[in-house]
């Protein structure tokens, strides 16, 4: 447990308890105590006296606590035991929880100074305190004299001499159950027996759903609120527990009692648990070097192992809390969270002086209270410290929505949440402030939505613009939407609100940088190809546009201009390429006789391809018209060989005939 520093902070006065001038151990011999009224209500500083003080007892101003031996707690009370070292008489502090000083503090006197609260001081009782139980008003009081009393908080009600060791008690709903020796007892409010029955080495009672539950050295025991035995197993139980179902602690692991049934059901086969704790839907258990919180479906939903030779020593708790002491300094204690069957929180706890640990201490109905070895007594109430953690963040929702723009209105209702919230703190309804709270953040839930939402729709219709497009977003701006996405859900809307602007801030640079490229390959088109500048005419105007306005929206207009542009240069240089093909081709075909050497030719159509690839269309064209020149001229050249060819031929044949067709000279 931590100390006074760590756990609970420095509140502290601490002394020794004053010995109670009453002693009843008379009235115990008739076996009914008389009624009378408890020391009423008293406001002032308790302490506890620790030998190093440099300030006696008698100089502490406070009223003295010394050699507790019991601590237990109720949702009204706080419960002290103690024991006077010199005349052994048992006294029992009332503490009230109203008091606000005990929302998380120790005392230690010889520290610091602590907070006035309010207590009452019961009549003192003989014997030593076996077992306290308690439930709103209503709490009891056993001893090792046998004897058990009842009080309701005011006014002493009932007691008696049972007949046995008290070895536990419950209250619930106004019924108080029992264990004496080998019998367990219910009794009325008044501390009327309704009936008992005989179980030998009762040692754990509990009163859950209108049954009574009975672990003892002969198994475990249900019985009906009138007396009826429902069920029975012979089972070797160490302890009884449960906040909405009742669960044993065996030597071969947890059950769970089934009322459907009337069964019971393992849970866990584990021969190692130490201790356990019924919570709300879960079951917190620990074995000597792990802690583990599990569900009625057998899911393990949280588990802590300890470093070798460290230990668990113990747990407590139920509802919603349960807490693990440790026998090391690092963490001392383990406070575990559990709301609905999941796990809300778990906090760990260091002190600074080993020698400070805990004694003792109990964790019930969501108050820890725990005795250390120099007598402080420290106090946990987990409730009221939600209820004060959830009006913070009421504080932190109000500013989260200003700082989205919410309007005045939606403010205000949060402004209300938080007044009525306050209001109920300070009245000391802290289960109230939860149900509050949970309706702020139902509120809080729907304005962050529907501001976020707004953003995220802006957000997506810019990113399906560009995906239409073809545009292919980069990583960077797909991993900054998931991260606004998992900022929407976890409900840190701002930071996702930021981060949609800056998707579209990016998205929108990137698709201005990529326009902006394709605008200088638009201008290279149209110096390139005047035949396809007059639908193109807009391209300029649209430049100066994006440059000056970010007209994003144009933007994408331009990508259908510059799609129809990319269209027709892709039919003009087609053609063009076809047209310096067709002219090789006619070239290197003889008409004749002869065919044009084109190897020059190719090479230029060659080099057109490559200055198309490179996106110079001047060059492009420039080549092909050349190479179609070229080709062009060589077909005439050779075409002009054909005939020279042709006219020599013919030339030959004409000198051939009149050679042949010459007049023939008469010989003489």
């Amino acid at each position: 447990m931590a100390s006074g520093k760590n756990l609970f902070g420095i509140f502290g006065i601490v002394a020794a308890i004053v010995v109670s001038t009453f002693v009843i151990g008379l009235m115990f011999s008739t076996n009914v105590f008389s009624e009378n009224s408890l020391t009423e209500w008293k406001t002032d500083t308790l302490c506890s006296y620790n030998a190093k003080s440099n300030t006696t007892p008698e100089h502490s101003n406070c009223v003295k606590l010394s050699n507790v031996i019991m601590v237990s707690s109720s949702k009204n009370f706080v419960f002290v035991s103690t024991k006077d070292a010199e005349s052994g008489s048992i006294s029992l502090y009332v503490i009230d929880l109203q008091d606000k000083n005990l929302m998380d503090n120790k005392f230690i006197y010889d520290k610091e100074v602590t907070p006035v609260i309010k207590y009452k001081n019961v009549i003192s009782l003989t014997g030593n305190p076996t077992a306290i139980c308690a439930d709103g008003n209503l709490f009891a009081y056993g001893t090792s004299n046998y004897d058990f009393a009842l009080f309701d908080g005011s006014t002493r009600v009932k007691g008696k001499n049972l007949g046995g060791k008290i070895g536990a008690c419950d209250i619930n709903g106004g019924n108080v159950a029992t264990c004496a020796g080998n019998n367990v007892y219910i009794m009325d409010s008044q501390g009327n027996v309704k009936w008992n029955k005989e179980v030998k080495g009762c040692k754990n009672v509990k009163i859950l759903n209108n049954d009574v539950f009975v672990g003892a050295d002969d198994g475990f025991f249900v019985f009906s609120m009138e007396g009826t035995n429902i069920f029975s197993k012979n089972i070797n139980v160490k302890s009884v527990t449960g906040t909405d179902k009742i669960a044993i602690a065996s030597s071969d692991g947890i059950y769970i009692y089934s009322e459907n049934s009337n069964s019971l059901n393992l849970l866990i086969n584990d021969s190692a648990v130490v201790g356990i704790a019924g919570l709300n839907k879960a079951i917190a258990y620990v074995a000597p070097s792990t802690l583990r919180v599990i569900s009625y479906n057998k899911s393990i939903i949280y588990e802590y192992a300890m470093k070798p030779n460290e230990h668990i020593v113990s747990i407590s708790g139920n509802k919603n809390h349960a807490v693990i002491l440790t026998d090391v300094k690092d963490p001392d204690t383990i406070v575990a969270e559990v709301i609905d069957g999941e796990i809300s929180s778990i906090k760990k706890t260091t002190v600074d002086d080993i020698n400070n640990k805990v004694k003792f201490y109990l964790a019930k109905d969501e108050i820890m209270i725990a005795s250390f070895s120099d007598n402080a007594i420290a106090f946990k109430n987990f409730v009221g410290i939600s209820a004060n953690e959830s009006i913070a963040k009421g504080e932190k929702i109000l500013n989260a929505i200003t700082s989205i723009g919410a309007a005045d209105a939606e403010k205000k209702g949060i402004v209300d949440l938080l007044k009525e919230m306050k209001k109920e703190y300070n009245e000391g309804n802290y289960e109230k402030v939860y149900e509050i709270a949970k309706n702020l953040k139902t509120k809080e839930i729907t304005i962050g939505n529907s501001y976020v939402s707004e953003e995220k729709s802006q957000t997506d219709n810019l990113l399906e613009m560009a995906s239409e497009k073809g545009m292919i977003l980069t990583t960077g701006i797909k991993l900054r939407y998931d991260n606004a996405m998992e900022e929407m859900l976890t409900g840190n809307y701002k930071s996702a609100i930021s981060d949609f602007k800056e998707v579209r801030t990016e998205t929108e640079q990137y698709v201005r940088d990529n326009v902006l490229v394709l605008l200088k390959d638009v201008e290279l088109r149209k110096s390139a190809l005047d035949k396809f500048a007059e639908p193109t005419g807009n391209i300029t105007t649209l430049d100066e546009k994006i440059n000056s306005e970010k007209d994003y929206v144009n933007a994408f207009t331009l990508l259908e201009d510059v799609k129809e542009l990319e269209g027709l240069t892709k039919e003009r240089t087609k053609e063009l390429f076809d047209n310096a093909e067709k002219a090789k081709k006619e070239a290197i075909t003889p008409w004749l006789i002869f065919g044009a050497d084109v190897r020059d030719i190719e090479d230029k159509i060659q080099e057109a391809h490559i200055a198309e690839s490179e996106n110079d269309y001047e060059k492009t064209i420039k080549t092909l018209s050349e190479a179609t020149k070229e080709a062009k001229d060589y077909d005439v050249i050779s075409k002009a060989q054909d005939v020279c060819v042709i006219a020599i031929i013919v030339g030959i044949i004409v000198l051939i005939i009149l050679f042949i067709r010459r007049p023939k000279v008469k010989k003489e």
